[in-house]
């Protein structure tokens, strides 16, 4: 299990031929798991779905608060995609390596999805809030001098 992202087409074609030929579908451990979540997927969806929601609210509360990013709030999943609202002189490159480097903080650029370098993904379901909190006020600093 696991993701390829590749720009190589005909790398992409082989690797997909190859994956088609070993697993058409799940394997029986994978089967096993997701039945039993979906066996429990009420109680297991009662416990997380109000936490995911506070998470949904921070980034949302962070976005309001910063004037260089915009999003359409995702209805559903631990997963957004804001916009960089910066000037043409942003260097996306400079800016992401900066966010790694110096604030610790990654995040999946737009280019990843096809899409231009001033978006990118967010994930919120899976680190702390405390983590969340301090990804998000990285990517704050990393845009302080776009201000």
């Amino acid at each position: 299990m696991g993701w390829l992202i590749t720009q190589d087409a005909a790398l992409y074609e082989r690797l997909l031929a190859a994956k088609e030929q070993i697993a058409i579908c799940g394997s029986v451990l994978d089967e096993a798991v997701a039945l039993q979540m979906l066996q429990s997927r009420d109680a297991f969806l009662g416990r997380v779905l109000p936490e995911m929601r506070v998470r949904l609210d921070i980034v949302q509360e962070w976005i309001d608060r910063e004037p260089l990013v915009d999003w359409v709030r995702p209805s559903g999943g631990v997963v957004g995609f804001p916009r960089l609202n910066v000037p043409a002189s942003f260097d996306a490159d400079a800016f992401y390596k900066t966010l790694l480097d110096a604030y610790g903080t990654y995040v999946g650029p737009g280019h990843w999805f096809e899409m231009p370098k001033t978006f990118f993904r967010v994930g919120f379901g899976w680190p702390t809030v405390a983590e969340l909190r301090s990804g998000l006020q990285g990517i704050s600093s990393a845009l302080t001098p776009y201000r």
